[in-house]
C-alpha cells in the first residue's frame, strides 16, 4: 500500500511571497516612470529655453520693438548655439545697415541744404544783376536816345537775365522741396531707430 502525506495550505499564504514580490516590482516600476518623466521634463525645458529666447527676440524685431544692440548670450556647441550665433550675426548686419542708412540720410540732408543755399544766393545775384542792367538801361536811355540798337540789346539782356532769375527761382523751390522730403525721411528713420532702441 502506497501512503502519502497531504498538507493543506490556504491560497493567501501560498501566494503571499509572490504577491509581495509583485507589489514590490509594481512600486519600483511606478517610481521609475515618475523619475523618468521628471528627468525628461527637466531636459526638455533646458533644451527649449534657448529656442524660446530666440523666438522672443525674433518676435520683438517683428513688432518693431527690438533693440539691435542686444545679443543672445547662448554659449553652446550644438545646433542651437549655432542658430544663436547666426542670429547675432544677423543683428550685427541689421545694426550696420540702419547706421549706414542714417549716415547717408544725414549726408543727403546736408548736401540738399547746401544746394538750397546756393540756389538762394543765385537768385539774389540775379536780382542784383537785373537791377544793375535796369539802371544801365535807364542811364543809356537818357544819354543815348538816338541809339535804338543799344536799347534793344539791353532789353534782350534784361529778358535773358529775367529768364535766368525765373529759372533760378524754380531751382530754388525744387531744391527746398527736395530738402523738405529728405528731412521728413530722415525724421522717419530717426523715429524708427528710436522705436527700436526703446
Amino acid at each position: 500500500i502506497d501512503w502519502g502525506i497531504m498538507i493543506s495550505v490556504p491560497t493567501s499564504e501560498a501566494y503571499a511571497d509572490a504577491n509581495s514580490l509583485l507589489n514590490y516590482f509594481a512600486m519600483i516600476t511606478l517610481l521609475f516612470i515618475i523619475v523618468s518623466a521628471i528627468i525628461s521634463y527637466v531636459i526638455n525645458r533646458r533644451s527649449l529655453k534657448p529656442i524660446k529666447e530666440i523666438n522672443n527676440k525674433i518676435e520683438e524685431l517683428a513688432n518693431n520693438e527690438g533693440d539691435l544692440t542686444q545679443r543672445l548670450s547662448i554659449n553652446r556647441k550644438d545646433e542651437i548655439g549655432e542658430l544663436a550665433n547666426n542670429f547675432n550675426s544677423l543683428l550685427d548686419s541689421l545694426q550696420n545697415l540702419m547706421g549706414a542708412i542714417l549716415s547717408k540720410g544725414e549726408i543727403v540732408s546736408e548736401q540738399t541744404l547746401a544746394l538750397s543755399n546756393s540756389a538762394e544766393e543765385m537768385v539774389q545775384l540775379s536780382d542784383t544783376v537785373t537791377k544793375n542792367v535796369q539802371n544801365t538801361a535807364e542811364i543809356s536811355s537818357d544819354q543815348e536816345l538816338g541809339n535804338k540798337k543799344n536799347i534793344e540789346s539791353i532789353t534782350q539782356i534784361m529778358n535773358s537775365v529775367s529768364g535766368i532769375k525765373d529759372y533760378s527761382s524754380l531751382v530754388s523751390e525744387k531744391t527746398k522741396s527736395t530738402y523738405n522730403d529728405v528731412e521728413k525721411a530722415n525724421n522717419e528713420i530717426n523715429a524708427l531707430l528710436n522705436q527700436m532702441s526703446d
